[in-house]
């Protein structure tokens, strides 16, 4: 079960990651996701998975992509991303 924690911060990352990207890719790192709510990442392994699985399972429509190795590292739809720079979809090879 997906706590609610694990909703708001993936919610976030995803409105967050969107509204910022130029690129269609957005890191948030864990002490920046620990500064903001009150976490303690990495070292919380099933909040990581919760919020993991929230975003595989809800969010597949916008979330292209994710890596939670180091962070979390999140890929979008380009039509999700308000701010794409057209000029990187080609260098990405995303066109």
């Amino acid at each position: 079960m997906v706590s609610n924690k694990a909703k708001t911060i993936a919610d976030y990352m995803i409105a967050e990651g969107c509204e910022q990207t130029s690129s269609g890719n957005w890191i948030f790192t864990y002490d920046e996701i620990n500064r903001r709510f009150g976490t303690d990442l990495p070292n919380d392994a099933e909040l990581i998975n919760q919020i993991a699985d929230y975003i595989y399972a809800n969010k597949n429509d916008v979330v292209a992509d994710h890596d939670l190795s180091q962070g979390f590292d999140l890929d979008f739809y380009t039509d999700c991303c308000p701010n794409i720079d057209e000029s990187c979809l080609g260098e990405m090879g995303m066109e």
